[in-house]
């Protein structure tokens, strides 16, 4: 039965994109994060970098008109940035390096809505 379904939603599906009325499109790439720390003083963090983060999404494009289409997509896109810190102590003479990093990254999942005119000459 699961088989049989499946062979009809891809029987439908291809007869929509003979029609040429919709296309799906992937994306994927990098993203480089950064953020701006407001209420932390420049000495307690001063060492605030970007972080380079993957991107990917899919996207629906369904063609209105000859000119105007609507494309919804899904991306998931991660962001963050992170920091680290560090000094150096004497021991008998021996300096002893000590640190730390903290990286931060958030997760989003992002659905944007677009209207997309293709102007002709």
């Amino acid at each position: 039965m699961k088989a049989k379904m499946f062979f009809l939603a891809v029987c439908l599906m291809g007869g929509l994109f003979a029609k040429a009325q919709i296309s799906i499109g992937f994306k994927t790439g990098v993203n480089f994060a950064d953020a701006k720390l407001s209420g932390i003083t420049e000495s307690l963090l001063p060492d605030a970098n970007i972080i380079t983060t993957p991107m990917a999404g899919i996207n629906i494009q369904y063609r209105i008109t000859e000119q105007l289409s609507f494309q919804p997509e899904i991306n998931f896109v991660q962001r963050g940035f992170q920091a680290h810190e560090g000094f150096e102590f004497n021991v008998l003479d021996v300096p002893i390096p000590v640190g730390v990093k903290a990286i931060t990254k958030i997760n989003y999942v992002e659905m944007p809505l677009q209207l997309k005119y293709k102007f002709t000459t």
